[in-house]
C-alpha cells in the first residue's frame, strides 16, 4: 500500500484556452513530485465546438504515452450543462457531446467515471437538487476562482447532500491552464498500485485526502466552524466586489469611458489568476 499525490483539473492544449500540452503538464507535475494529474479539457470549447470521438482517442492516447510506473495522467473533460454549470468527467475515455446535465452525467457513470461539480459559487446559482445528487463530487477549493480559501457554499452544499443520504465527496481543483495557476492543493489517495483505474476507484469512494500548504482534511471537506465563517465571509466579500467591478466598467462603457489596460490587468489578476 502507498501513497500517491495528485491534482484534479488541469487543462491541456485540447482545451482552447490552456496553455500546455499533455506531455508539458505531465513534464510540470513530476517535478513537482506528483503521482498523477486528473486531465479535464473543455468540451463544448468557448467556440461551442465539442470534442469529437477523433480527438478524445487522440487525448486517451497522449495520457498513456505520458504514464508510466511513477506518474499517471487520468483522462478526462470538463462538461458544460445549461452554460452556467461545468462538470468534470474523470477516468472517462469516449466524448461526450450534450450539454443536458443528466445525460453528461448518466455517460460519466457508464464509462465508469467520477462526475463532479465544478466551481459552483462562480455562476452564483442554485442546481436542481435533482441534478446534485447524481454526482459523485463538488469541488470545495477551486485553485483558479478562489485563490486563497474553500468555497465555503460549496462546502455546506456538500453537507446537506450527504446529511440527506448521498454519498458525495469533496474536491480540491487545480483548475489549471499555465503555470502561473499553480497552487499546492492536492489530493493524496493510498492504493496497492498506480493507475488510472485505482485513482479513479479511490475517488468513487472517497478513500483520499484533501491537501493544501495550510491545512489537511478528509474526503468530507468539513472545516472549523471559525473557519467556516472567516472563507464564508470573503467568498461573500470576493464576489460582490467582482460583481461592482463589473458593472463600473459596464457603466463606463455606455458612458463612452474607456479604461486603459493596464487598469484592467489589476482586476483580472485578482480575480482570475
Amino acid at each position: 500500500m502507498g501513497n500517491y499525490i495528485g491534482v484534479c483539473h488541469i487543462h491541456s492544449v485540447h482545451s482552447d484556452d490552456g496553455l500546455l500540452s499533455i506531455a508539458e503538464l505531465a513534464r510540470f507535475f513530476k517535478e513537482r513530485d506528483y503521482h498523477f494529474g486528473c486531465l479535464t479539457d473543455h468540451s463544448p470549447k468557448n467556440d461551442g465546438t465539442f470534442i469529437g470521438s477523433r480527438e478524445m482517442a487522440e487525448i486517451v492516447q497522449e495520457c498513456r504515452t505520458v504514464s508510466d510506473e511513477k506518474f499517471v495522467m487520468v483522462p478526462g473533460l470538463e462538461c458544460a450543462a445549461f452554460d452556467d454549470a461545468h462538470i468534470l468527467a474523470i477516468g472517462i475515455t469516449e466524448a461526450i457531446q450534450s450539454k443536458d446535465w443528466k445525460t453528461i452525467v448518466h455517460e460519466i457513470h457508464a464509462q465508469g467515471g467520477y462526475a463532479v461539480l465544478a466551481h459552483p459559487l462562480f455562476f452564483e446559482r442554485r442546481y436542481p437538487w435533482e441534478n446534485l445528487k447524481m454526482l459523485d463530487g463538488i469541488e470545495v477549493w477551486n485553485g483558479n476562482k478562489f485563490i486563497n480559501f474553500p468555497d465555503i457554499s460549496a462546502s455546506l452544499m456538500l453537507k446537506k447532500l450527504r446529511k440527506n443520504g448521498h454519498a458525495l465527496s469533496g474536491i480540491f481543483g487545480l483548475d489549471f491552464h499555465r503555470h502561473e495557476n499553480y497552487k499546492q492543493l492536492s489530493i493524496i489517495i493510498s492504493e496497492d498500485e498506480l493507475s488510472v483505474k485505482s485513482v479513479v476507484q479511490a475517488l468513487k469512494i472517497g478513500g483520499f485526502l484533501l491537501h493544501s500548504a495550510r491545512f489537511e482534511t478528509d474526503s468530507l471537506a468539513e472545516f472549523s466552524p471559525v473557519n467556516r465563517w472567516k472563507w464564508y465571509c470573503l467568498g461573500w466579500l470576493f464576489f460582490k466586489s467582482r460583481n461592482l467591478a463589473k458593472r463600473i466598467q459596464s457603466m463606463l462603457e455606455k458612458m463612452g469611458i474607456k479604461i486603459p489596460e493596464p487598469l484592467l490587468k489589476i482586476p483580472r489578476k485578482f480575480y482570475y489568476h
